[in-house]
Parts: structure tokens; sequence; C-alpha cells
């Protein structure tokens, strides 16, 4: 992945909180966006969202979409412990 600008701190942070949000419709005991503890994780989860929009399986699901992302995070190897994603 190549960034050709700065992405703004409070884009990031935006992006963040419509993931909580969202984890909030599902369970308000576990936020997903608690898992992106790291700037590594954080720029995974933008890319993998961002090209999570172009596959046509998610029907265009924000909940869906981010279901998706962590399994591939995960599948990634950027989640170490195994009940540290719970499935829905």
């Amino acid at each position: 992945m190549l960034i050709r600008k700065h992405i703004p701190d409070t884009v990031i942070h935006e992006r963040i909180n419509a993931l909580w949000v969202r984890s909030q419709l599902i369970s308000v005991a576990f936020d997903k966006a608690d898992l992106l503890d790291s700037d590594r994780k954080i720029m995974a989860f933008l890319f993998l969202s961002e090209y999570a929009t172009s596959l046509p399986d998610l029907q265009e699901d924000k909940l869906i979409e981010d279901d998706w992302v962590f399994k591939e995070l995960k599948r990634l190897g950027l989640f170490k412990m195994e009940d540290e994603l719970p499935s829905r």
C-alpha cells in the first residue's frame, strides 16, 4: 500500500469512531475499535475497509464489511489470542 498524501488525524479518528458506533449496535460490552491498539493495526484496518467496499459479496453493508475486515486482520496474524475477536 502506498499513501500518497498525509491522512489527517481527524479522518482516522472519524473512521475509528464510526467503527465504535457500529460495534455498539452489536454489543455494548465489546468494542472492536479497542483492538486497533497500534498504528500497524489501524493502517491495516483502514486499507482493508477501503478494499472491502470493492467486494460485491459484502453488499455494501458496513457491519458485514467490518466482520470481513476483522477476520482478515486475524488471518494476517495481527491478533494473537483466539478469543480476542468474538464472533457474532
